[in-house]
């Protein structure tokens, strides 16, 4: 049974690892949704001790954080929602990132009382 475990952590950890260099592919090419869906993929493969998820979740947040600045708000809702959907698909017996995911929630109260989309 250890075995098993180690090797669906082995193969998690190397998903997420590609998905995260896929990631800074993208944004270096200047592909920055594809980026952002990429960081999201890492993220998806998180387990405990997984040491690309961090990195993963300040990649996206920086990319949130960029159309936050740029006064892009419509991408910012749509990704601080794709980022909250990613935190809580990987709930288990504790929620992994629970501030970040507390933060990922303010700031969707915040844009949405700031200005009411359709």
């Amino acid at each position: 049974m250890l075995i098993v475990l180690l090797i669906l952590m082995g193969r998690l950890a190397v998903l997420s690892g590609q998905a995260c260099r896929g990631a800074g592919e993208a944004l270096l090419a200047g592909r920055v949704e594809e980026a952002f869906q990429a960081y999201l993929e890492s993220i998806r493969h998180d387990f405990p001790g997984n040491p690309y998820s961090p990195k993963a979740l300040r990649g996206a947040l920086n990319i949130i954080d960029g159309y936050h600045e740029q006064g892009q708000a419509e991408k910012e809702r749509h990704a601080l929602e794709d980022l909250r959907a990613v935190l809580y698909s990987i709930r288990s017996f504790h929620q992994p990132y629970a501030d970040f995911l507390r933060q990922t929630e303010q700031r969707l109260r915040s844009l949405e009382t700031q200005s009411p989309f359709p």
